[in-house]
């Protein structure tokens, strides 16, 4: 598989992350994939098709969108920076992420996603306990910039 077509097959697979037909995802994925994220690692088709579905239903109108370095190939692996939107406990949130990919074949074999969690915290946080604590935290960490 030639680079261009490494990077087709990414573009292609975050478009369907979040919607409904999960066999269509799962098909980028080699059976053994492997999908590190900030909620775990995942192993194989069936903790894949799991982890998707609590995707989809936890954020149902996800979108992602190709930002900064985008997709840049490398022989085997791949890496795509992007950001992620969607309604996330009854608050629309928009964050930064970033995804390695690893291909053997035609397929992804594997995958490791790291996101900017408290940024979704940072918008999601309303209620009159949580709001405060995740807010000072972040206002905390940003302290001195």
């Amino acid at each position: 598989m030639s680079e261009e077509q490494m990077a087709a097959l990414m573009r292609e697979l975050v478009q369907t992350i979040g919607k409904p037909d999960l066999d269509k995802t799962l098909s980028y994925l080699a059976d053994d994939a492997t999908w590190e994220t900030p909620e775990g690692t995942f192993h194989g088709k069936d903790e894949l098709r799991r982890y998707l579905n609590w995707l989809a239903t936890s954020v149902p109108d996800l979108t992602v969108t190709e930002t900064g370095i985008g997709v840049v190939v490398q022989g085997n692996r791949a890496a795509f920076e992007h950001t992620m939107q969607g309604t996330f406990e009854g608050t629309r949130c928009t964050w930064l992420a970033m995804c390695a990919y690893e291909f053997a074949g035609d397929k992804i074999q594997k995958m490791r996603t790291v996101d900017d969690r408290l940024t979704i915290l940072n918008q999601a946080a309303k209620g009159w306990l949580e709001g405060p604590i995740v807010h000072s935290l972040v206002k905390r960490a940003e302290k001195g910039l």
